[in-house]
């Protein structure tokens, strides 16, 4: 087609001279566009392909000369394609790289060119020609869409605020209160109102991804069957440059993604949320740095003031807003949309204590329930609760008079005392109202003090049991630890020794598996030392626990309990049997003679060293 246009042209022989973005790091000497030489005028926003040095690259045309001096015009390469099939990218998009490139510090190229699909910038406009002519969408309507559930009272008067203003919204609203319901409605009104209207959802992880996408799609099943597409790392790069082609050429209605999602070049966009905007990973750590959620912001405004069909809307959506949001509600920058209650909660919630994010419209707790908190409370006085705060007890008030509280007025909202543990898995504590999972009651927690429990007790007593009870009856039970490995370090009990990094501050990170030391901050990584560095002792013990040693720990507790189906409760610990069990036990042997490895002394519960007991960990 470029061929057709340059024969078409070709009598008058005009020579554009074009800016052209193309991927150039910041610190480079190269952080402007360049200029390329084109037979044929282009518009702003064209891709092509241009020569860069010995490379062909992709690059974004940004503009046009008038004309360059004759040095520049000696020096200029004419561009080597275009790829026609492809509608230019919006002056929004444009504006919203602009913006970013300057704000965050970046070069335009470099933003341009990262936030286009990798298998895009690989491309010929061949290749791109044969790709355009694979069906993109199946657009073909469903017959039955998912029937609507009746919306809460809370969640009809969000939406309607939400239509009366054009400012960004802050929808704070508490787990479970129905904010996903509130996002579909919304998005289906914008979607109603203007049959080429698009919408952006981001989530903060692509494991959230898919189902949403399942809940997008079986509720906008009357639009296609492809209407509603992913846009995330996680796709293929196949897959990636298909949803976004759907989006560019405004076959896709919907696009959900994560932070990447927010350059997806879409031209008719009306709508963009932002569901748990406060999560930091809306925050790009490497290369080209840049805030999402600021940049959806930023986003529907720039679309709001390119628009002619209507303002672009933005719903920031969180149970726990991040302070930045918070401070915009409170300045008049954004409109704060509150849902303080849980779908289907009977019981009333608490008034917020003092200091805390408000809940506006919470209805103060009954006679009944509060009594019931003051009992588990320890007899603490109604008052406490209250919302103007009252004087704390005589206990609390010499707690906080050193700090000098009390006396500033501080002390009226105190910290909450230690309540009464029940044994877990035993149901809901005494006093409080039984409520079935299914009514939106927030689940109970438990707090164990495992100064309470036995010495050098890694899993407390209640915690196992409740681990077996669930193991017994089929279910699972997740536990978190902050401990990549199997030991924070490794050290050396007779000089002092610890496997610190030798390139940075940290300790390198003790790995069973591998029976390696790695450093989670620089990468640095080493195999485990035969003996202590320092001291030539071969007693050598591993420090504190990781996810490795606890796994092992609790494969040992758990090795008499079965599951319903009668199969041992291992998960994903290790068969000491087995093919692979003895070709590891081979591994580690011939390492063992090879190496004369170190001999680490075994770590139990209890982390003390036992230096008559030598073995390899294998």
């Amino acid at each position: 087609m470029y061929q057709a246009r340059k024969a078409a042209y070709g009598v008058r022989r005009v020579t554009c001279w074009l800016q052209v973005m193309v991927a150039t790091p910041a610190h480079a000497a190269i952080s402007g566009p360049l200029t390329y030489r084109s037979e044929l005028p282009l518009a702003a926003g064209t891709l092509v392909r241009v020569p860069l040095g010995q490379r062909e690259v992709l690059g974004v045309v940004w503009g046009s000369l008038p004309g360059p001096g004759d040095l520049l015009a000696s020096q200029t390469r004419d561009i080597a394609g275009v790829l026609d099939g492809l509608a230019p990218l919006s002056a929004t998009w444009r504006a919203l790289v602009a913006f970013t490139a300057g704000y965050y510090q970046r070069s335009m190229g470099e933003v341009a060119l990262a936030a286009l699909p990798p298998q895009l910038r690989e491309l010929s406009a061949l290749q791109l020609a044969r790709r355009l002519k694979r069906p993109q969408t199946d657009t073909s309507h469903a017959q039955n869409a998912t029937d609507l559930i009746a919306l809460s009272a809370d969640q009809t008067r969000i939406l309607a605020e939400f239509d009366a203003d054009t400012r960004p919204a802050l929808l704070f609203g508490a787990t479970g209160s129905g904010k996903t319901e509130v996002y579909l409605r919304a998005a289906a009104r914008v979607l109603d109102q203007d049959p080429a209207a698009q919408v952006l959802v981001m989530v903060p992880e692509i494991n959230l991804t898919p189902q949403l996408e399942a809940r997008f799609q079986a509720r906008f099943a009357h639009l296609g069957r492809e209407r509603v597409v992913a846009l995330h790392s996680g796709l293929s790069p196949a897959q990636r440059l298909k949803s976004w082609l759907a989006a560019h050429a405004g076959q896709a209605r919907l696009v959900l993604g994560t932070r990447m999602a927010v350059f997806a070049s879409m031209p008719h966009l009306r709508l963009l949320v932002v569901d748990e905007e406060h999560d930091p990973s809306y925050k790009q750590q490497e290369g080209a740095r840049y805030s999402a959620r600021d940049l959806a912001v930023y986003r529907a405004m720039v679309e709001t003031d390119a628009s002619a069909s209507g303002p672009c809307k933005v719903i920031l959506g969180s149970a726990t807003p991040s302070l930045e949001s918070w401070q915009a509600t409170l300045t008049g920058k954004y409109q704060r949309l509150t849902m303080g209650e849980r779908i289907g909660v009977v019981a009333p919630t608490l008034p917020a204590a003092r200091g805390s994010l408000p809940l506006q419209g919470a209805t103060p707790p009954e006679p009944a329930h509060l009594q019931a908190v003051q009992a588990r409370a320890g007899g603490l006085g109604a008052a406490a609760f209250s919302p103007e705060g009252a004087t704390p007890p005589a206990a609390w008030q010499s707690q906080f008079r050193g700090r000098n509280l009390v006396e500033k007025g501080f002390a009226s909202a105190p910290a909450a005392p230690e309540l009464p543990l029940s044994p877990l898995g035993e149901g809901r504590d005494e006093g409080l109202p039984e409520t079935p999972d299914s009514s939106g009651q927030l689940p109970t927690v438990k707090r164990v003090d495992m100064n309470h429990q036995p010495k050098h007790c890694i899993i407390a007593p209640p915690v196992l049991d409740a681990i077996t009870q669930r193991v017994a009856r089929g279910e699972q039970s997740l536990i978190f630890l902050n401990r990549r490995g199997y030991a924070p370090v490794l050290a050396c009990h007779d000089c002092g020794w610890k496997s610190e990094c030798a390139h940075c501050s940290a300790y390198r990170v003790f790995h069973k598996i591998d029976r390696t030391l790695r450093c989670h901050h620089c990468g640095f990584t080493e195999r485990v030392p035969r003996a202590c560095p320092a001291c030539g002792n071969i007693d050598i013990a591993p420090v504190g626990r990781g996810t490795e040693q606890l796994e092992e720990h609790i494969a040992e507790l758990l090795v008499n309990v079965k599951r319903p189906d009668q199969h041992p409760a291992q998960g994903r610990t290790r068969s000491a049997t087995g093919p692979r069990a003895r070709r590891r036990g081979r591994c580690a042997g011939r390492h063992a003679n090879d190496r004369q490895g170190p001999r680490l002394s075994p770590y139990h519960a209890g982390g003390r060293h036992q230096p008559r007991q030598r073995t390899f960990l294998q």
